[in-house]
């Protein structure tokens, strides 16, 4: 009987350890989930400012074109 009880509580112990990691676990792949999103706006918005800074390099060649040495 002793046995057993220890074997049941052993088992109830690894149990709850992994519960415990698999909570961590979820709470990682949840902030990685967030951290994907915030990389995914910056991208976004790299994406628009090299797009603009694009447009703004073409006018000014366009601009010193006009000009002859």
């Amino acid at each position: 009987m002793d046995r057993t009880s220890q074997m049941v509580t052993d088992i109830s112990l690894a149990s709850n350890e992994q519960q415990v990691a698999m909570m961590q676990l979820a709470q990682n792949v949840e902030q990685v989930a967030i951290m994907t999103e915030q990389n995914v706006a910056v991208v976004s918005e790299t994406k628009n400012t090299v797009g603009r800074l694009n447009a703004t390099a073409e006018r000014m060649r366009k601009a010193v074109l006009q000009y002859h040495i």
